[in-house]
């Protein structure tokens, strides 16, 4: 990247913001493009689909990289913030060779595998949060929660249905 290019990203719930900037004469920050994008894969501050956010960055990132006259962008900075904000590394798919295929039982321990990798991991457990990272419907993740819990991995919901990790990283 350029010296004193600066490029900044913001990632809503609703839109997501590149701004390319550059620091004038006076020392202050002048805007050269900015580029925004509606925020498709994030509901509520959660990436729920990674593919369409980055999509979404993309398109936001080049309108900015446009508007600016630049020819390259190498380097954004990404600030992130609010309460609800925790990370967590994850990006995992089952790729099946026949979509067409009935799911068998290799299928289900697999994603089973998952979870228990995910939950060990944040050692935090609930049916949504299973949901949220496999990307599956409510059924099958209870079905995984109560495999856990007969398997001694979680434990029995309390009076308030909250679960603990028994097992430990």
């Amino acid at each position: 990247m350029e010296k004193n290019i600066s490029v900044g990203l913001d990632i809503g719930t609703t839109k997501i913001v590149a701004m390319v900037g550059s620091r004038n004469e006076f020392k202050k920050l002048e805007i050269l493009g900015i580029g925004k994008s509606q925020s498709l894969g994030v509901h509520r501050g959660v990436v729920n689909n990674i593919t369409q956010t980055i999509e979404s960055i993309k398109y936001a990132i080049e309108e900015a990289r446009v508007e600016s006259g630049k020819q390259h962008i190498k380097e954004v900075v990404v600030g992130i913030a609010g309460q609800h904000i925790r990370s967590l590394q994850h990006s995992d798919y089952i790729t099946r060779e026949n979509p067409d295929k009935v799911i068998d039982n290799n299928d289900i321990d697999e994603l089973y595998n998952k979870a228990v990798d995910i939950i060990v991991s944040q050692q935090k457990v609930s049916t949504s949060f299973i949901q949220r990272y496999l990307q599956i419907g409510y059924n099958r993740a209870a079905r995984i929660i109560e495999k856990m819990e007969e398997n001694g991995i979680i434990s029995e919901a309390n009076n308030a249905g909250k679960r603990q990790v028994l097992k430990k990283k």
